[in-house]
């Protein structure tokens, strides 16, 4: 009866201690898998503001999101998510811009005419944007969007290239190049609809490396 109640006692004693060690292995794996997540997601805002170009726009989100990196789409407005842009193509942006978005790895700028006026003279974005090119993170710019970045003076006298018909405007304050797509440390600019494939392939190679890019390219039939 003694030895009963010993062994007993034993096999009883053991449990507290495999729960513990169980649930230390659950909160270990947990937290490996969190930061292997959180190591791997590269994450971008997209500012919508009403005149937007939408194959901008949506070619940008769409390639982006196919590469893995969490994508939001920010409106302009201060209280409206519905965004309209240059050919009436209304989105619903995930949420408005803040002035504190700091947490992505890379902030970009649709064109369009109207567009790249209403982010000309926003002083939230342009606070923003000097935040991200103090930081050193990712800034893009395609088609007159470009714009927004001289008046809000980011990345002054630094490579870059537009929509042709703001090349003038632009050349004051950088070095303009008739480029598709240029690549200038942490500012990527680009010129227009038909070279926003590119220009989002780019940024997707940027933050993922050049594998993931040509691997995307291969699968949409760009290559």
């Amino acid at each position: 009866m003694l030895c009963m109640d010993v062994f007993s006692f034993r096999r009883n004693s053991r449990r507290p201690m495999r729960f513990f060690i169980f649930t230390i292995s659950i909160v270990l794996l947990t937290l490996l898998l969190t930061y292997r997540s959180a190591a791997s997601n590269k994450s971008v805002i997209v500012v919508a503001a009403n005149g937007y170009e939408e194959i901008e726009l949506v070619t940008v989100v769409d390639i982006l999101r196919r590469a893995g990196a969490i994508v939001h789409i920010a409106s302009l407005k201060e209280a409206h998510r519905i965004v309209a842009g240059s050919q009436h193509v209304k989105i619903r942006a995930d949420r408005i811009l803040l002035p504190d978005e700091f947490v992505y790895n890379a902030i970009v700028l649709p064109g369009g005419w109207a567009g790249s006026h209403n982010m000309a003279v926003s002083a939230k974005l342009g606070k923003l944007l000097k935040h991200y090119e103090i930081k050193g993170k990712y800034i893009g710019a395609i088609c007159a969007a470009p714009l927004a970045l001289k008046a809000h003076k980011i990345f002054s006298g630094k490579n870059l290239t537009s929509y042709p018909h703001v090349k003038a405007e632009l050349q004051t304050d950088y070095n303009y190049l008739d480029k598709s797509v240029v690549v200038d440390g942490n500012l990527i600019t680009s010129r227009g609809p038909g070279t926003a494939a590119e220009f989002a392939f780019t940024l997707v190679e940027l933050l993922f490396g050049e594998k993931v890019a040509q691997d995307l390219k291969r699968g949409m039939l760009f290559e």
